[in-house]
């Protein structure tokens, strides 16, 4: 799960071409060099998300996987939604800061929606349980998941309708094709 958020920025923001020598090498060489890029990424957020989310504790439990399963979610929103804001712009709109920059972003806003919506409480007692570490936020973890889930199915739809009708404002306003407007209302609509 840790190498979707970076599958997402190589085929989506990068769209197979970066980070050199991508552009140059040819099948199967090219999806090789980024697969082995994509596993050493996962392998680095899966190390870090296990020390920090779910606070060494092996095999990964509920908490973590929800987290995983939420960077997945936020990733696909700041790149479809937001598209890319606000990494698009850095450094003349850089591959590396708008990939790695909206990573970034993505895993934060992760962070801070998985400790403010998910509620863990329903496990105390559990051998794994750390009321530190784990997130006490204002709803059941099961149905903040829900959630964000139907608002991932919601978005992928609006993706296949090219966000009809909302696609068809910038020509006539062109300002709200712009971000931070147009993420912020299609967030809101989602």
């Amino acid at each position: 799960m840790c190498l979707i958020p970076t599958a997402i920025i190589m085929g989506m923001v990068w769209q197979g071409n970066y980070p050199p020598p991508a552009v140059s090498l040819a099948q199967p060489l090219k999806s090789t060099y980024l697969l082995f890029l994509n596993m050493l990424v996962g392998a680095l957020v899966a190390g870090y998300s296990i020390k920090t989310v779910g606070v060494f504790v092996t095999p990964p439990t509920p908490p973590l996987i929800f987290f995983t399963i939420m960077t997945v979610i936020m990733t696909f929103w700041c790149v479809v939604l937001w598209r890319c804001w606000p990494g698009a712009g850095i450094k003349d709109n850089h591959p590396v800061f708008v990939g790695f920059g909206i990573l970034i972003v993505s895993y934060a806003v992760t962070y801070i929606l998985w400790k403010t919506f998910f509620n863990f409480d329903f496990m105390r007692g559990d051998p794994f349980y750390d009321a530190v570490a784990l997130p006490s936020g204002a709803f059941f973890a099961f149905w903040s998941l829900g959630f964000f889930l139907t608002c991932l199915a919601v978005i992928l739809a609006w993706v296949e309708l090219d966000f009809w009708p909302l696609s068809s404002i910038p020509a006539k306003v062109p300002a709200f094709g712009t971000q931070p407007l147009w993420g912020t209302v299609v967030s809101i609509i989602v």
